[in-house]
């Protein structure tokens, strides 16, 4: 499947959430491993509980829906000898090298179509304000990840970047779902990029964000004495 296609039908759950949750982490972290990194590997390439932790937190906010047409965008990559990964990243280099991406990776990856472009947009330009609320409310959180926008930050691709070349990477199925769990969020008041969070703050053994946002004040604050 390439990327932006339609795929066929929505796949189900197999052994439930938790399973396929599990699958997906196991081979997402196979073909992490496989990148070729620019540079040499990078350090979160030798990090799986953190990576298992922030993809798992990802997922999270998920549908059921959407964790099992993710599986099939995944694993039918794999079949036909893609690494999705791999193109993750390449397609953030579009931005962030736009020399090297045109040159060298652009005639490699799939296109993505134009009517996916439109959904990555809608998500990513929601996912901004999401990400705004973040960074108003969690200033210590928010001050540990990446930027919210911009082409790099940090050393960091920003998460507008990060996210925009991820999503190119699903299929046309897989945006659609992703485009209606945000269009539902944004009608029930929810903040996905805070969910996500939150997730992750449990991860690290605090019961809410708020926790979290203050044992980083503190960490901050006393480092500064």
């Amino acid at each position: 499947m390439t990327a932006g296609n339609e795929g066929q039908g929505t796949p189900k759950l197999e052994g439930g959430r938790k399973a396929t949750v599990d699958r997906i982490l196991q081979e997402e972290w196979a073909q992490f491993q496989a990148v070729n990194n620019v540079g040499g590997p990078a350090s979160c390439q030798s990090m799986p509980n953190t990576f298992a932790l922030m993809r798992s937190a990802q997922f999270s906010a998920w549908t059921d829906a959407m964790v099992a047409s993710y599986e099939d965008d995944l694993f039918q990559a794999k079949a036909a000898g893609r690494n999705l990964m791999t193109e993750k990243y390449g397609y953030m280099m579009e931005e962030t090298d736009p020399e090297y991406y045109h040159r060298v990776l652009e005639p490699r990856f799939p296109k993505t179509s134009e009517e996916a472009r439109g959904i990555i947009e809608e998500i990513l330009a929601q996912n901004r304000a999401w990400e705004q609320e973040v960074h108003e409310r969690y200033p210590f959180v928010a001050a540990r990840a990446r930027r919210a926008e911009g082409a790099s930050g940090g050393g960091l691709a920003s998460v507008d970047v990060y996210a925009r070349g991820e999503l190119r990477t699903y299929s046309l199925r897989t945006l659609r779902l992703y485009r209606e769990l945000v269009r539902d969020a944004v009608g029930e008041g929810r903040n996905l990029a805070l969910e996500e969070r939150a997730a992750i703050a449990r991860g690290y053994g605090c019961k809410t964000l708020e926790e979290l946002e203050s044992k980083l004040a503190a960490s901050d604050a006393a480092r500064e004495r």
